[in-house]
């Protein structure tokens, strides 16, 4: 586990920030949504409110041997080494954007990366392989399979609110999508909390309460939990996968989620 901190200065003090987190991606599986893919690194690249992170399983990575693979499932030939040249080819231009940003000393256009079941279930993907496809080859910071991200957005260079994510690929497998982000908030204490793996879409917000020092009173707070999604169909016409094989199998439909800091009104929000 690692953590990031991400500051963004506002152009006008009234600007909206966007997180759409790429997760899911599964490259070299035969049911991704390659044109869903297309779009949203577009509405990422034209937006310069619209930030993203890469949430895990960007790679498919099932391969001959392992003992999940048909070739229903997958291809006749798979390989990582495809899967990630396929990955870095559709992300050039968001990873070209990314490094211009950093380099002059701006938020990153990408927030963090995270490693999925699909890597780190592999025996032969460890931390290092994982920190230098992210870290030394794209300039993207590393959090491990989850971590944490301190985000402060501020105008002319005063910090004007500040928001604490607590974001992992994710756990579970079950049909309530609930249990597993309402897990998340045991023993961490964050605003938003993200994860993916279920492949489906959910967001929801719930009121805590606080003390505030500053107003000398209790407060009130509203905090994020979503399940950012995916780029893959559960099914495909002509093969017999691995949704076929589950029970009680709840699905959505590929896409994303999108979390929204307003920082002048001191709002937090989601919407699919």
């Amino acid at each position: 586990m690692d953590s990031n901190f991400i500051n963004i200065d506002l152009d006008k003090t009234d600007d909206i920030i966007h997180l759409e987190v790429f997760s899911d991606e599964h490259y070299g599986d035969p049911k991704r949504d390659i044109q869903l893919c297309e779009r949203r690194e577009r509405a990422i690249l034209d937006d310069p409110n619209r930030y993203t992170a890469f949430g895990g399983d960007q790679f498919n990575n099932i391969m001959n041997w392992d003992k999940r693979y048909t070739i229903d499932e997958g291809v006749a030939f798979p390989s990582l080494t495809t899967e990630v040249a396929d990955w870095e080819e559709h992300h050039l231009e968001l990873f070209d954007l990314n490094n211009v940003l950093i380099s002059q000393k701006k938020a990153p256009k990408i927030w963090y990366g995270l490693a999925g079941n699909h890597e780190y279930m592999d025996k032969h993907i460890d931390h290092a392989w994982m920190s230098k496809l992210f870290e030394k080859d794209h300039n993207i910071k590393y959090l491990g399979s989850k971590g944490w991200v301190g985000l402060q957005i501020s105008f002319n260079g005063k910090p004007l609110r500040r928001w604490k994510l607590f974001v992992a690929h994710g756990f579970g497998g079950g049909a309530i999508i609930e249990k597993p982000l309402e897990d998340m908030k045991v023993n961490n204490y964050a605003d938003v909390f993200l994860m993916g793996h279920l492949h489906r879409k959910f967001i929801t917000q719930q009121i805590v309460y606080d003390y505030s020092f500053t107003e000398k009173d209790y407060v009130e707070r509203e905090i994020v939990l979503g399940n950012t999604g995916t780029f893959c169909n559960s099914i495909l016409k002509g093969r017999d996968s691995w949704w076929e094989h589950r029970n009680k199998a709840v699905q959505s439909r590929p896409g994303t989620i999108t979390v929204s800091f307003d920082a002048y009104n001191g709002k937090l929000s989601c919407h699919l």
